[in-house]
């Protein structure tokens, strides 16, 4: 799914006094003149009057109110704004085009400009409500700020709720998300409810408790409305209302509670769902909703009507499921609340009480390239207090290609050599083994070509590839020299992504066919987001770099750079064998030094695995520093365990070090870091 904006249509509605205007504009650069229309602000209310109780009870709206529905739209979308509109549609092909409605005034923010009816034969080429038309996604317009892009999710959407009662949270929220939760798509926060939320102040500080990091939420779901109360100058003052199941219901100014959301949370707060419950009073929400998203969330989810509670469950499980497990619109808040539409518009009209508030005209909240559904095993204790200790201070990380394949890069480039050299089935061999066996029979410049095309492809799908163990990971390291054996630069996507105040330097090595060549440079100064070439070691290399600020990768392996060059990739066991030759020079020793100052942390890595052994002892010829760790499968073989444990991964040429061993599979690592705070964080 692309990262880009969708085109978008919008028409502004205001009104003055009794009447209504519309101003029609375009993202193709056109501004329409603004006109009154027919409808006058009394005749909206009617058709409010008319649509609620429909919509409370979820029943099917009736003729009268159906036919005030068809000629609101005509009203709207007529002359000018019907061809522009006509436009982006074209524009927006094959995908919807984003509808936005930049309402203007509390007396028309109560108003359900959703329910407007096309009329057959399609005015717009599409008929039937335009909550539910499938070449329209109906947003409200918040405009403020700037452009804002999608959230990269490796991992899970954290979600917090926020009631005055947890009985709600246990009906209303957690059988909504089971699906999402069991996917591992949903991790749910422990929920802010009762006593923590029985005083603003007694809110603020356990909103405080989820400001670091590692916790902060990505959607907080308040059970709860919106109403408007009259201040100490009578001025009226939007607020949030959270029922409880006695006594008085709790008031927030919505102001105050977006400014806190804010300062907790900043830019990792995307979406705020106001879950309306039974009791609210009808059309209140939509001052609130819009203050949440001007000034904390990028979209606010809000109810125009209080739905009963086995409804309101049922349109929050559909609108999370989609938005975190539904193929077609993953990430896409826009398209999730259409699906909720479509789904319940042929049963009655809740489906026209949620509306949804966006800031800016992308509606792409969440970035899941790369993430996978998983089922997680449990963490194997096995190790565990000895990984607490190295990751509670600075290490280094060694990350090898050996186990899980999460991007499917070995795997393609086995099955296209493994179908060129004719092996199939029983006849298959290792990749280790295609490769060399397809370089003696085609040569190396063949070879290559068919691992361009095979990266080529995952590059197609995903321009900066990352996996949620590089994720996570690169939030735990600090600043310092690390190595990767990597084809692909996930580790330095992630830490590019993570630490964009920090300087990053890529060492590569030379090139196969080059083996007395120098290593390569390639550096993202920091604040900077491109990546650039700086020369080779000698040439390139700041002898004054400050290693407590800036990150250097080795990528031992070689393979494609951020910038999706690729300056020779160690593929076949004659680039193994002769490579390490190449890289006994001064500088490449200071690094190594550097990287041998902090105890490691070897993920990826196999001392039964010759080439794996060739970079061991390339790095740590004297053994890995004290206190390292390594990271074995669940099945490894109980003899590696023992050359690590009882022989230091038989390295050492004198006294050995032995390094301590963590049994876990990929997924568990992964959820072990991402459940850990960043370094700076610890408090």
């Amino acid at each position: 799914m692309s990262n880009n904006a969708p085109p978008w249509f919008e028409i502004a509605i205001e009104h003055a006094g009794d009447s209504v205007f519309v101003t029609p504009r375009g993202s193709l650069g056109q501004n329409g003149k603004k006109r009154q229309i027919s409808f006058r602000l009394d005749d909206l209310h009617e058709l409010a009057q008319k649509v609620g109780p429909a919509a409370m009870h979820h029943t099917p709206l009736d003729g009268g109110a159906r036919e005030m529905a068809r000629d609101l739209f005509a009203a709207i979308f007529e002359g000018e704004a019907l061809e522009m509109c006509r436009e982006h549609l074209t524009a927006a092909r094959p995908r919807p085009l984003l509808l936005r409605l930049a309402v203007s005034g509390r007396p028309l923010q109560a108003v359900p400009w959703e329910v407007m009816l096309t009329p057959k034969g399609g005015a717009l080429d599409t008929s039937g409500f335009l909550a539910s038309s499938p070449r329209l996604h109906v947003v409200r317009a918040v405009n403020s700020g700037g452009p804002v892009g999608p959230l990269r999710i490796l991992s899970r959407v954290r979600v917090l709720v926020i009631s005055a009662t947890s009985t709600r949270v246990d009906v209303q929220v957690k059988a909504a998300l089971k699906e999402a939760i069991d996917a591992h798509a949903i991790e749910l926060l422990d929920p802010i409810v009762g006593d923590h939320v029985a005083t603003l102040s007694d809110l603020r500080k356990a909103l405080q408790l989820y400001s670091q990091e590692h916790k902060r939420p990505h959607i907080v779901h308040i059970i709860g409305h919106g109403a408007v109360r009259r201040g100490a100058h009578q001025e009226a003052e939007p607020v949030l209302v959270l029922p409880g199941d006695t006594g008085d219901p709790i008031e927030i100014p919505a102001q105050t509670l977006a400014d806190d959301l804010l300062r907790c949370f900043g830019d990792d707060l995307r979406l705020v769902v106001l879950d309306a419950c039974e009791g609210a009073a009808p059309g209140a929400d939509g001052s609130a909703a819009e203050i949440l998203a001007k000034q904390a969330a990028v979209a606010v989810v809000a109810h125009l009507w209080p739905l009963r509670t086995e409804l309101a469950g049922e349109i929050a499980k559909s609108f999370y499921t989609s938005l975190t497990l539904w193929e077609q619109g993953r990430g896409d808040v826009a398209a999730s609340l259409h699906s909720v539409r479509h789904e319940l518009q042929a049963e009655g009209a809740g489906a026209f009480s949620p509306v949804l508030y966006l800031r800016g005209a992308n509606p792409l909240l969440f970035d899941f390239r790369g993430w996978k559904k998983r089922s997680p095993t449990p963490p194997s204790p096995e190790g565990l207090d000895v990984l607490e200790k190295l990751l509670s201070g600075p290490f280094s990380v060694l990350l090898g290609d050996s186990g899980e394949d999460p991007l499917e890069c070995q795997m393609a480039f086995r099955k296209k050599l493994a179908d060129k050299l004719g092996l199939k089935g029983e006849d298959a061999l290792p990749l280790a083994h295609c490769i060399q066996r397809y370089a003696l029979l085609k040569g190396r410049s063949e070879l290559d070509r068919v691992f361009k095309e095979v990266v080529g492809d995952i590059l197609t799908r995903d321009d900066t590839p990352l996996t949620p163990l590089a994720w996570e990971l690169a939030r735990a390291l600090q600043p310092g020299v690390h190595a990767t054996l990597l084809w692909l630069p996930v580790l330095e996507h992630a830490l590019a992504e993570r630490h964009q105040d920090r300087g990053i330097y890529v060492v590569q090595p030379p090139s196969p066919d080059d083996p007395g060549g120098s290593l390569w440079v390639m550096r993202r100064k920091a604040g900077e987001k491109e990546w650039a070439i700086a020369g080779d070691l000698d040439d390139g290399w700041p002898h004054d770099l400050d290693f407590r600020k800036n990150y250097v990768i080795l990528r031992l392996y070689g393979g494609y750079l951020p910038k999706r060059e690729v300056l020779g990739a160690l593929l076949t066991e004659d680039d193994h064998a002769l490579n390490p030759r190449s890289l006994e020079m001064p500088a490449w020793n200071a690094l190594i030094h550097q990287l041998c100052t902090r105890p490691t942390f070897v993920v990826g890595i196999s001392v039964l695995d010759w080439r794996h052994r060739l970079v061991l002892r390339l790095l740590f010829d004297q053994g890995l520093p004290p206190s390292s760790v390594a990271v074995l499968p669940l099945d490894g073989e109980e003899i590696e365990r023992r050359i690590w444990s009882e022989r230091g991964g038989g390295l050492s040429k004198g006294t050995q070090r032995r390094v301590s061993i963590v049994r876990q599979t990929t997924d568990a690592l992964s959820h072990m870091l991402e459940g850990r705070p960043a370094p700076g964080d610890r408090r």
